[in-house]
């Protein structure tokens, strides 16, 4: 009987890289495409203005003038920025719990609809001074 003779190193090493070698070169584009697409997603940084809504308590009133704009320092990918922009959002400042007097008010993130991978990086202005009083309806006032 014949012994079958071992391969050597090189044959070894040369099938390893020849042997089905149109699967290889598929998967090694699968992958260049793969790696080029998500190196190339950058993050880009765009500024954009929404409007402000306030939402108050029934029977209150903001008796100061506020800003009814602020702008939005957003970061993300293009597309994510560019289905934001085009939506018409605002920004959502809940005031109901607040009591009559003046306050300061912090704007945060909370008030906005994001899209999935924008985050905010600042927003101008921070806070807000308000005065809010209490509105007596005209049928109370009559009957002080």
């Amino acid at each position: 009987m014949m012994m079958k003779k071992k391969t050597n190193f090189a044959e070894y090493f040369h099938s390893f890289i020849f042997d089905n070698t149109g699967y290889k070169v598929v998967a090694l584009c699968v992958s260049l495409v793969l790696w080029i697409t998500i190196l190339g997603r950058k993050n880009i940084i765009q500024t954009h203005e929404v409007d402000l809504q306030v939402l108050l308590a029934p029977k209150h009133a903001l008796v100061n003038d506020i800003v009814r704009k602020v702008k939005v320092k957003l970061s993300g990918p293009r597309m994510g920025l560019k289905k934001y922009t085009q939506s018409e959002d605002t920004l959502t400042m809940d005031l109901s719990r607040l009591p009559v007097g003046r306050s300061i008010v912090r704007l945060n993130k909370d008030g906005l609809n994001l899209p999935l991978g924008v985050k905010v990086v600042d927003i101008d202005p921070k806070e807000i001074r308000v005065r809010i009083k209490e509105v007596i309806p005209s049928e109370e006032k009559n009957k002080k």
